[in-house]
């Protein structure tokens, strides 16, 4: 009987999930602590932190990045911790306002390197906001000379349904 419970503790511990977010407006925050509220055996974490975690107790790794001036930006991150995360189940979303199949979309996706993208069990584009008045002065600029149908709030909970299925 103490076995079985020992197995079963084992296969709970494995079976833990992590939300690591990277933000710049509180978009991807926002996304990860909807997932974290959503899914169980579920911990939140700013990928700032994940060195001071004990980071072998987690099975699932779903990471989240803004995505900024054509770059997901936990791509470095990626890169750097690829040793470990190739071993776990990882998962990548990034926000932003260009759609997921338009071509800057697509060309800051394939920065990240093949052997990552070709490892992760998944990944998406979900749509963010952008506040013009929370902007600082060169980003306001940059949104002015882009287009207004770029700003607003986009975000939708529902597509998260979709990450929902590769984690759970």
């Amino acid at each position: 009987m103490g076995r079985g419970i020992t197995v079963y503790i084992i296969f709970f511990i494995f079976m833990r999930k992590l939300v690591l977010y990277k933000t710049k407006y509180g978009s991807t925050k926002l996304y990860a602590e909807w997932l974290n509220k959503g899914v169980k055996d579920t911990d939140l974490l700013d990928i700032k932190d994940f060195n001071q975690i004990d980071r072998y107790s987690y099975s699932h790794f779903i990471i989240g990045s803004c995505t900024y001036m054509g770059k997901i930006l936990v791509r470095d991150f990626l890169i750097d911790n690829w040793d470990f995360l190739r071993r776990k189940r990882v998962f990548l979303f990034s926000v932003g306002n260009i759609p997921l199949n338009n071509y800057e979309s697509i060309k800051s996706y394939k920065q990240i390197p093949g052997y990552i993208r070709d490892n992760l069990i998944g990944y998406t584009k979900l749509p963010g906001r952008i506040e013009p008045k929370e902007l600082g002065l060169f980003n306001r600029l940059l949104v002015r000379f882009i287009g207004k149908s770029n700003t607003g709030d986009k975000m939708n909970k529902e597509l998260l349904e979709e990450v929902k299925q590769y984690i759970i």
